[in-house]
């Protein structure tokens, strides 16, 4: 018998290790500069990372983060692997570096 709710655990890991291989460098592209240091890909802004609309609001912007912070958290995805852990970390960092981009966007405006 299939456990299937391990062949869907493997469907969604595949899917983070496919979608962050093709992940590259900061990019300074249509006016949204990537913060120094930031892993945001070529053309990708703040609210791409965070899955939001471009005209989203503080509290839109917040829950996406929320979100996205449950889903890769270390502590959830442990003990799916050391693979996907390191896959899980460059995503926090992603998620997490774009959230402070947006809080100083916010402060400076």
């Amino acid at each position: 018998m299939i456990d299937w709710s391990i062949v869907g655990l493997c469907a969604a890991a595949g899917f983070i290790i496919v979608f962050l291989t093709f992940r590259m460098t900061p990019t300074a592209e249509h006016g949204n500069e990537a913060p120094d240091g930031a892993t945001f890909a070529p053309g990708q802004s703040w609210h791409e990372v965070l899955e939001v609309r471009s005209d989203a609001n503080e509290a839109e912007v917040r829950s996406a983060y929320l979100r996205l912070t449950r889903q890769y958290h270390p502590d959830l995805v442990a003990s799916l692997g050391p693979e996907l852990r390191r896959v899980a970390d460059v995503r926090m960092k992603e998620i997490n570096e774009a959230y402070a981009y947006f809080q100083r966007l916010r402060s400076s405006a």
